[in-house]
């Protein structure tokens, strides 16, 4: 059996057991410690450990835990020992505000405060465990979980389990369904508040967004409108620049090459800079006080081809290309008077994204002379088919909602129900492995974006609820229409 080496300095701990943090992790996952605990002298009962973060944030979400009676719901953060928690800067991050409950190994100082003040609570687990940690090391197959075989089976898979193929199929188009349903409510509201166009450049965005960046995408539509952008396009391929400036200039990202800051430029990139800084310049005080500042637009794992800068010249070149009617351009396609298949719609749709092109972006990634092997699409495939469901199809069904046209409406459903999968994500492998389990009939059931919009619908008003919990989980049949 191989013994797994600790991410810290031997000499740091030498009388104690050298672990991963990931062990730690999987027994509180797995919560493999004796019946009583207690924490700061009070009796500690854990009714559920949370689900496995694989974001950035604390390692668990949404437990829930009861002290001496009282119920606490919220994140648990898992270290080594307690200075970790200042040695990984958490007391200065907002984002760990919702902690709970510090779990740690060792118990190296009575307090750890969060961002706001408030102090976390600690839980040392050493005492507490089934077996010497040793042994846990031994028996514990780390690099199987979250999604490898689980002795803690869930509500929700032993209600899953219970049920015959016709009921799960009901269960998840169902919840598909309703989440489509609160996208276009949502759109709804933005269409009656802002207009269809600047609702639908919002959504897209937003969409355009990687994980943590997408409130600043978000916060940058409200303060540039789609308006205010159409207004500086220019036929040429200097409308695109000259748009994609008004963005970069009001989110802050052109300050950070100010002067001479810019990473070996080559002559090209010098070139493409001063130009946008030129535009930028002669139309910032139009902007004066929109500017962003405090957002996140590159979170730890976005990959060069999202970054930002490339994110929003390709909305702008989107819109260069389609104008303040780009919606239609999607209706056009579904109200083609030749029949076309659901596969060929799609087909066009995704042509629509994959149009606009831009010679310095389809290269680089950023304001230097790192380049791509091969040129990129400001918009990829995958990105494209992410928007078509989370944003052209609930904008569409709210639009013809408002039209009252019923036969494109089901049209659109169609498109919604036979929609290839998407790209897994986080969410989708947690809900598979925790509905199903790890050999379970996801294979069989989840083969389309409506099904995989079913496992995010459960996921949101489940797992991540904060008024509920595993042990009190709601899924016990369909979802309840709105």
């Amino acid at each position: 059996m191989e013994m797994y080496q600790l991410c810290e300095p031997q000499e740091k701990y030498p009388e104690r057991q050298r672990v991963l943090e990931r062990l730690l992790h999987c027994i509180w996952s797995e919560q493999l410690f004796r019946k009583a605990l207690q924490v700061d002298g009070k009796t500690l009962l854990i009714s559920s450990p949370g689900w496995w973060n694989l974001e950035a944030g604390p390692d668990f979400r949404n437990a829930e835990m009861f002290l001496d009676g009282v119920r606490l719901c919220g994140d648990v953060e898992i270290h080594l020992n307690s200075d970790d928690w200042y040695q990984h800067r958490h007391h200065t991050d907002p984002g760990y505000n919702q902690v709970v409950m510090h779990v740690v190994l060792y118990k190296s100082q009575d307090d750890c405060v969060k961002q706001n003040g408030e102090r976390v609570l600690q839980m040392e687990m050493k005492d507490c465990l089934l077996e010497e940690i040793r042994l846990l090391q031994q028996k514990i197959p780390i690099h199987q979980f979250p999604f490898g075989p689980e002795s803690n089976i869930r509500l929700c898979r032993r209600f899953l389990d219970e049920q015959d193929e016709p009921s799960l199929i009901r269960i998840l188009d169902s919840a598909g369904d309703l989440r489509m349903r609160r996208k276009k409510e949502h759109f709804l509201e933005q269409i009656h508040t802002d207009g269809v166009e600047q609702a639908f450049y919002k959504g897209l965005m937003e969409g355009m967004g990687y994980k943590q960046s997408r409130y600043a995408f978000r916060e940058l539509a409200h303060r540039v409108t789609l308006k205010e952008l159409l207004a500086f396009d220019q036929r040429s391929r200097r409308g695109i620049d000259s748009m994609a400036s008004i963005l970069l200039g009001t989110a802050g990202l052109l300050q950070e090459f100010s002067g001479t800051s810019l990473l070996e430029p080559d002559a090209e990139t010098s070139s493409y800079v001063a130009e946008i800084f030129r535009t930028w310049k002669r139309s910032e005080s139009q902007f004066a006080g929109r500017q962003l500042t405090g957002f996140c637009w590159y979170p730890s794992s976005t990959r060069p081809a999202n970054f930002p800068a490339r994110r929003l010249t390709a909305i702008a070149a989107f819109f260069h290309y389609y104008g303040g009617n780009a919606l239609d351009r999607f209706i056009e396609v579904v109200h083609d008077p030749q029949p076309v298949s659901i596969r060929n719609i799609l087909k066009r749709w995704l042509d629509l994204f994959s149009r606009p092109i831009h010679i310095y972006w389809s290269y680089h990634y950023q304001f230097d002379n790192r380049k791509f092997s091969a040129p990129r699409r400001l918009i990829g495939t995958e990105r494209s088919r992410i928007l078509i469901v989370n944003v052209v199809l609930p904008i569409l069904l709210a639009y013809v909602e408002i039209l009252q046209d019923s036969k494109l409406e089901a049209v659109l459903h169609r498109i919604y129900r036979e929609h290839p999968l998407l790209c897994e994500n986080s969410i989708t492998r947690l809900m598979k492995h925790r509905l199903f389990g790890p050999a379970g009939k996801s294979g069989c059931l989840i083969r389309t974006a409506h099904r995989q919009q079913a496992l995010h619908h459960f996921f949101y008003d489940f797992c991540d609820n904060r008024e509920s919990s595993c042990s009190r989980c709601g899924l016990k049949g369909e979802p309840a229409e709105e």
